[in-house]
């Protein structure tokens, strides 16, 4: 049957379920509400310059919404392409390392991405780029249209209210869902699957299964050699001999040092990396050691303990370790040459800077010492804001 003389309205999807229409209402905003997210954190982490754009990841997702349960109305089975059109977004993803996509240059000069100052405009190039970046988020409307076609035909099957109360019931568990993944340390593998798989059996099309597969797989095999906090994509290696090296979404994070005196002095070390080790170490310990009282100390944005480590040097009694990420201190915890998280003096707290600060804002300390707290935003001529300022403000 057709709609308009238009694409065929193709019910059968919908008939013969044991699901009520409410019931597959919610099943469909579940699995929006949870590709979203999961797209969101997926396309930052395989492409560095959308870390820099999650908004219009979001906004995109938003449009093809909207779209999709316009055009649901009169054309569900769009929800067929759902899958096919979501692989098209999932293969450079997933293979973004071969592609050469992780750190696609945007060399405009009026916006500052980390590692990106050296980029020259050079127009043919911005204009490749753009393309590339353009072409994903037009993509990714798509999907979102395919995928939110099925809410425009069934809300018109159902109460407004109930239909509604469905939608809205489906988003939160979609979000909670995603949320408990996070939590649980699971990635890009696990968020997608509980996506697509709703989606697939709602369509019960062999393409869509298939395709959920595959984009289940390219999710599996760009995570491979990393490990997921709920807020990073993290990756430990052996840079150099002298320090650790920790990657966060595919950009450098910190290093783990150890700067203790047997391993300065270590006959291994040479007289020029002696020298580089004791002017580092000199630039940590700083800030601990301006104070004369040195009975407590802070450290904000600690990650694997660096400066923790320096506290402790200067003989501070007691070190509060403050980071948002449990994932990166447990790494300090079990990687850091040095040891500082097994130290009885140092207290960690995994903590939003701004909520730890509200939560002891009548506590003093003797230093406050603050990291290079990171919140990859970007910079551009028209805004100099940056999510780290909330932090060093009171209001």
């Amino acid at each position: 049957m057709t709609a308009g003389g238009s694409l065929p309205v193709d019910r059968r999807w919908a008939e013969g379920r044991r699901l009520s229409t409410l019931g597959m209402i919610a099943l469909t905003s579940f699995s929006i509400l949870a590709l979203e997210l999961a797209l969101i954190r997926w396309t930052s982490s395989q492409i560095r310059v959308f870390a820099y754009f999650n908004n219009i990841v979001l906004i995109t997702s938003f449009l093809g919404m909207g779209v999709g349960v316009a055009l649901g109305r009169r054309h569900p089975a769009l929800l067929h392409a759902a899958m096919p059109v979501l692989l098209i977004v999932a293969v450079p993803l997933g293979a973004a390392d071969w592609l050469g996509l992780v750190h696609l240059p945007f060399p405009d000069q009026s916006i500052t991405l980390w590692g990106a100052e050296s980029a020259s405009p050079h127009v043919p190039h911005f204009l490749a780029n753009m393309a590339i970046f353009l072409a994903l988020l037009t993509a990714i409307v798509a999907v979102f249209a395919c995928a939110s076609a099925p809410l425009g035909y069934l809300f018109g099957r159902a109460p407004v209210l109930r239909a509604y109360t469905a939608d809205l019931a489906g988003a939160l568990g979609g979000v909670a869902a995603f949320s408990t993944l996070a939590w649980a340390e699971l990635g890009p593998a696990a968020w997608l699957a509980i996506a697509v798989v709703p989606l697939a059996w709602l369509s019960r099309r062999g393409w869509s299964a298939l395709a959920a597969v595959v984009i289940v797989a390219l999710g599996w095999y760009s995570g491979q050699g990393a490990q997921f906090s709920p807020y990073n994509r993290i990756v430990l290696s052996s840079a150099s001999p002298l320090y650790l090296q920790l990657d966060v979404n595919r950009d450098f994070h910190q290093f783990l040092h150890n700067f203790s005196a047997a391993r300065i002095a270590a006959p291994s070390v040479s007289a020029h990396d002696r020298a580089v080790l004791q002017g580092m170490r000199g630039f940590y310990d700083l800030p601990f050691a301006l104070n004369p009282q040195r009975r407590t100390a802070l450290v904000v944005g600690a990650g694997t303990g660096n400066d923790v480590q320096a506290a402790l040097r200067q003989r501070y009694e007691s070190v509060t370790s403050l980071d948002i990420d449990g994932r990166i201190i447990a790494l300090g915890r079990e990687h850091h040459p040095e040891k500082p998280y097994s130290d009885p003096r140092v207290r960690t707290v995994v903590d939003d800077a701004r909520s730890f600060f509200q939560k002891s804002e009548r506590r003093a300390y003797d230093v406050v010492c603050y990291g290079l707290l990171d919140s990859h935003a970007m910079v551009s001529a028209m805004s100099t804001l940056r999510l780290d300022n909330y932090v060093y403000t009171e209001e």
